[in-house]
């Protein structure tokens, strides 16, 4: 469980620099990505369309999992797959 301890200890400079860090800030990606989902799901919640099978549910929240993994872990992502190509 997460303390008050914990959150005062948090090293908010380092997190702050991490996110404003590219171009554009990486917070901004994150901010856009998410944005996208909650809109598609304010859309379909409007429409009020049929609710989603169980197994499309899971694959969309992997999806969004998976995208803002890759939004955080970019740069490692794209250096091991140049250097698993020979690249490096």
């Amino acid at each position: 469980m997460l303390t008050l301890d914990q959150i005062r200890s948090a090293r908010w400079a380092e997190i702050y620099l991490f996110l404003t860090n590219g171009n554009p800030p990486l917070i901004l990606v994150l901010l856009g990505l998410n944005t996208i989902f909650l809109l598609l799901f304010m859309v379909r919640r409007a429409t009020k369309r049929h609710t989603m099978r169980a197994s499309t549910i899971y694959f969309v929240q992997g999806v969004m999992i998976a995208t803002n993994a890759f939004v955080l872990f970019r740069e490692d992502i794209i250096r091991s797959v140049m250097m698993l190509k020979g690249v490096l």
